[in-house]
C-alpha cells in the first residue's frame, strides 16, 4: 500500500532545486494543490517583504492538521530553469520544501512538466 502511494507521488510531483534572490530553493510541483506555498524559514532567511491579507482562512494539510494562513509574499521573484519569473506565494510551514508550486500558478508561463523524466521546461512563442 505505502509502495503504491509512493510510486503515484513519484509520477504526479516534481522536486527541483533552483533559486530565490541568489539563494538555493527546493521546490515540490504538485498539480493536486490549489495553492502556492514558501515557508516561513526561507521568507526570514531572504529577508523578502511579507504582507498580512485581511482575512486569514485555513489550510487543511494532509495529516488533517488545520494552519492558518496569514500573509503571501507578492511578487516573488523565482527562477526555474533560468526563466525568471515573479509569483505572488502564500507563507505557511512546509516541511521537507521551501516552496510548494502549483500548476495553475505555472501554466501562465508555458510551463510544461514531464513527470515520467522529472523535467521542466517552457515553452515560448518561438517554439
Amino acid at each position: 500500500m505505502l509502495e503504491d502511494i509512493h510510486d503515484y507521488h513519484k509520477f504526479t510531483m516534481i522536486e527541483i532545486l533552483d533559486t530565490i534572490l541568489n539563494q538555493y530553493v527546493s521546490i515540490l510541483i504538485d498539480p493536486r494543490d490549489i495553492l502556492s506555498y514558501i515557508s516561513p524559514y526561507f521568507v526570514e532567511k531572504c529577508e523578502l517583504k511579507l504582507e498580512r491579507f485581511r482575512t486569514a482562512w485555513l489550510v487543511k494539510l494532509e495529516t488533517n492538521t488545520k494552519i492558518k494562513v496569514t500573509s503571501q509574499v507578492r511578487q516573488c521573484p523565482i527562477n526555474l530553469n533560468d526563466c525568471f519569473k515573479e509569483l505572488n506565494l502564500n507563507i505557511l510551514p512546509i516541511e521537507s520544501y521551501d516552496v510548494l508550486l502549483i500548476m495553475d500558478c505555472l501554466e501562465r508561463y508555458g510551463v510544461v512538466l514531464n513527470f515520467l523524466n522529472k523535467i521542466v521546461s517552457f515553452v515560448t512563442q518561438d517554439d
